[in-house]
């Protein structure tokens, strides 16, 4: 035993050994209570909210698709000096009699059928709802505009549930020209 052992022993009682302190790891069963209590409180508030802005979205993104859809049939038509249509098709080939957009919607050139679609749209999602059913098909002639301008065309596209401003309306002016805006839910 070195002098310096000697002087440690006899600082300390005979028998008694104290273990190092050691840190305290992780949390108190009051901390993490506190924390899932918080976390509940967060969820609570924030998913509604949430959910609003999954809707308006899914609106927002539907109508665009078909918006494009609009641009396309009119710049084609004036391009290629023929008609083209747009038109609900459930199985991305050919128009549908019945007009069931939410299933999905091709553009294709009026005066060759057989020929394949210009491009093919899948279903909607979200499941929104029309309030004014968009016509069966949406012709335009070979300068651009509506085959049968009318005063024009509109019609809405909301989501289930909606509430406040997440309708989207869809407006074709007898010119041909489409254009979405937000209104307030039918």
């Amino acid at each position: 035993m070195t002098p310096a052992d000697a002087e440690t022993a006899q600082c300390r009682p005979a028998g008694r050994v104290r273990a190092p302190a050691r840190r305290q790891r992780g949390f108190t069963l009051m901390e993490l209570m506190v924390t899932v209590a918080v976390l509940a409180i967060v969820f609570a508030v924030g998913v509604p909210g949430f959910q609003n802005v999954l809707q308006n979205n899914r609106v927002a993104a539907n109508t665009n698709d078909l918006v494009t859809a609009l641009n396309l049939a009119r710049s084609e038509a004036s391009r290629r000096g023929a008609r083209v249509t747009v038109c609900s098709s459930e199985n991305g080939n050919a128009c549908d009699a019945n007009p069931a957009w939410g299933s999905g919607w091709i553009v294709m050139v009026t005066d060759r059928p057989d020929d394949p679609p210009l491009r093919a749209w899948s279903g909607m999602r979200g499941d929104p709802a029309f309030s004014n059913q968009p016509p069966v098909r949406i012709t335009y002639n070979p300068r651009g505009g509506l085959d049968e301008p009318t005063a024009g065309m509109n019609f809405t596209l909301s989501p289930q549930g909606c509430r406040g401003e997440n309708a989207r309306r869809i407006s074709i002016t007898p010119a041909g020209r489409p254009a979405s805006r937000r209104v307030a839910c039918p």
